[in-house]
């Protein structure tokens, strides 16, 4: 990712901003742990006192330019999402495990239109679509999201869709602590 950007690039700058605390009011960390979800970048917010980390690939799978693209993604996912608020809300009855990843994948989507936003104004000089396929995907003008939903709701694309992984997460981890009534 060094030869990509220079540390006067505004997307280099945003970023180590991010890191510092800049974007939410606390600091994220690094991780060197290799994103678990294939892509090249994830992140796990922060939750119950731990802060948010960024994963991102180490290897050459991901090119340097998808890596950077995967980070800007992330950190603004970081911004955007609120899972402990969705979490509390959800122990007390206020979602279904539908509604929970519905809210999810809008806050990912509007990440994704703040990350567009951000190359559309300051774009990585020398990017390929064949070979920076995240960043030519996260640079693409995005459908509404009502548009972006319907993708999710084909049967067949449900399995490999952020839905369903947020249907999954409030099944193994909500579900059962849902508060009950008395």
């Amino acid at each position: 990712m060094r030869n990509v950007l220079s540390a006067s690039d505004p997307i280099w700058i945003w970023a180590s901003s991010a890191f510092e605390g800049n974007l939410t009011g606390k600091r994220i960390y690094w991780n060197a742990n290799f994103p678990t979800s294939g892509r090249p970048a994830e992140h796990l917010p922060a939750y119950g006192g731990y802060p948010a980390s960024i994963f991102i690939s180490g290897g050459s799978e991901e090119s340097p330019i998808d890596k950077w693209a995967g980070l800007v993604f992330e950190l603004n996912n970081v911004e955007c999402i609120n899972l402990e608020e969705l979490y509390a809300e959800s122990i007390l009855g206020k979602h279904s495990a539908e509604s929970f990843a519905r809210a999810c994948v809008r806050q990912e989507f509007e990440a994704l239109e703040l990350t567009r936003r951000q190359f559309e104004k300051h774009p990585i000089a020398g990017a390929k679509a064949k070979r920076d396929v995240w960043y030519t995907w996260v640079t693409e003008d995005l459908p509404t999201f009502e548009e972006y939903e319907n993708l999710w709701k084909v049967h067949d694309s449900r399995s490999e869709s952020n839905f369903k992984y947020f249907q999954d997460y409030y099944l193994q981890y909500i579900q059962p602590n849902l508060a009950t009534e008395q």
